[in-house]
């Protein structure tokens, strides 16, 4: 894959503020650390941030949620992801220029704090009605963790997850939040909390916020059932992959018959094109295309240039990944926290001194 990954040099932490300015917007956004990443994590939620932070006006902060993991998930098993996730960002090309990535839990006295400030400012019944925890119920169902879809069986961290994702974005004092339109409902939430605390103590230290547009890209399965997931990693191509077994993987991806178009292939045909820079290549595709609307058996040499094209991002990848082991990781992390929680203290004296702490 050629141009698809940057060109990644140490930035000199030694003159931070000529590196971030206040004319920047800030925006938030986090990655859940939960399991190794897919090609449809790349495109859905590292691919945007990473053009987030190429516009020069922008200041990025980047979370890593294992707080918000701890929702659903055993921690033992988040545990070597926390820091899995940076160095698989910083391989694919998150840098310090414009984003700064922290661990939630590297500020978790002053996000807590934030967080029990503004809990009395939300209902258990506005909570109880976010879409996402009806979803988490559904799925808990599903999964035979649970007997009921009532809401009021959630845990208290399910429950409260908006309240602690309204910390994250209040602590870094950021006006836009980079999410997908799913999360809309607890950015709603989050303003409505803005607004009734700055109503009840007379002030505007919290800002409401709203949502980043970004090109958050919907990658299907591999059979077309449901989107491109972890949790499934027979019908998704795994960065751990090897090329050989991504082919393998391609070879029986579902397509359409000749003439035909549908939601899979167009996933499949996406995937190909935003994983290549490669202009020979992407011009290819879409003679395939043609061809195959034409009415031409033409799936075979697709899955094959589908296949060249995996093969060189996982090659990069792999290339790119052992650079950015423990030493940098933790100087990455560190330098992150430390903007962060100099966000968060600041955020949490206001809203103390508001507060008539």
């Amino acid at each position: 894959m050629h141009g698809c990954f940057f060109n990644l040099r140490r930035i000199d932490m030694a003159n931070p503020e000529s590196q971030t300015t206040s004319e920047r917007q800030r925006i938030i956004t986090g990655f859940r650390p939960t399991s190794d990443l897919t090609v449809g994590n790349y495109l859905g939620a590292i691919k945007p941030v990473l053009d987030i932070q190429n516009d020069k006006n922008n200041d990025l902060y980047v979370f890593v949620a294992d707080l918000h993991g701890l929702t659903d998930h055993d921690p033992r098993e988040l545990a070597p992801y926390r820091t899995e996730v940076i160095a698989d960002a910083r391989a694919l090309g998150l840098h310090q220029l414009n984003a700064h990535m922290y661990l939630q839990s590297d500020i978790e006295p002053e996000v807590v704090q934030i967080a029990n400030r503004i809990a009395p400012y939300v209902t258990v019944a506005e909570l109880a009605r976010t879409p996402n925890l009806k979803e988490k119920m559904q799925a808990a169902v599903r999964d035979g963790k649970s007997d009921s879809e009532d809401a009021t069986r959630a845990n208290f961290a399910l429950l409260g997850y908006p309240v602690l994702m309204a910390a994250d974005i209040f602590a870094q004092q950021a006006p836009l939040v980079a999410v997908g339109q799913d999360q809309e409902p607890h950015l709603e939430l989050a303003r409505t909390i803005a607004r009734r605390f700055n109503s009840t103590f007379d002030t505007d230290v919290l800002v409401e916020p709203k949502i980043f547009a970004v090109n958050s890209l919907r990658v299907l399965s591999l059979d077309g059932k449901g989107k491109m997931s972890k949790t499934n990693p027979g019908q998704a191509i795994m960065f751990t992959d090897d090329p050989d077994e991504a082919r393998k993987k391609i070879k029986g991806a579902t397509t359409a018959s000749a003439g035909e178009w549908n939601d899979v292939l167009e996933s499949h045909f996406m995937v190909a094109r935003e994983t290549t820079q490669d202009p020979d290549q992407l011009q290819k595709l879409a003679e395939l295309r043609a061809a195959h609307m034409g009415g031409l058996q033409v799936m075979g040499d697709f899955k094959d240039l589908w296949g060249d094209i995996t093969e060189t991002m996982l090659e990069t990848f792999r290339q790119q990944r052992p650079l950015y082991m423990e030493n940098d990781v933790t100087w990455y992390r560190q330098a992150g926290s430390v903007r962060a929680r100099q966000n968060a203290t600041e955020m949490l004296k206001k809203m103390k001194e508001v507060m008539g702490f």
